[in-house]
Formats: C-alpha cells, structure tokens, sequence
C-alpha cells in the first residue's frame, strides 16, 4: 500500500519516515480492556490482536517502545526524530 501511495507523489521531494508503536502483550491487553470498560470498543479478537501485535515488530520501521509513555511524549520523539536538533 505504501508503494501504492508513494507512486503517486513520486515527483514531489520528501522524506518518509515510518513509525511503528510497540507495546508489550500485557500492555496492549490492559489498554484494549479499559477501551471495553470504558465504551470505547466494542469487541475485540483477542487473538486477531495479538497475532497482527508481532507483525508491527517484523516491518521496516523505526520502533518506539510505548509501554509507559503518554502519548506527548509519543509525540515528543516522533517529532525530534523527523526534525532533530541542529
């Protein structure tokens, strides 16, 4: 899909970063159970989750660890990794 998208930009000058959000299987599990708790969600395959969780740690991305991170400071890194510091 991404191929798919670039093609159509191919003559534009940018730079792609891709970021993938890791979180541990305990992690993950406690927040898709709060999103139930709380209304957010309203079903989930459990398994369908955790089997597509190790696909994310498997792509050509740059990962960032979310396990005790608010998402600011998700934000934080994203941003100072596309735009470091001269």
């Amino acid at each position: 899909m991404t191929e798919n998208v670039l093609s159509m930009i191919c003559n534009s000058n940018y730079n792609l970063h891709r970021f993938s959000l890791i979180c541990s299987e305990k992690t993950l599990i406690t927040r898709l159970q709060n999103d139930l708790d709380n209304g957010v969600r309203q079903n989930v395959s459990w398994n369908h989750v955790l089997s597509t969780r190790t696909n994310f740690e498997k792509m050509d991305t740059i990962k960032i660890d979310v396990n005790d991170v608010k998402p600011e400071q998700v934000v934080d890194t994203i941003y100072n990794i596309i735009y470091p510091a001269l």
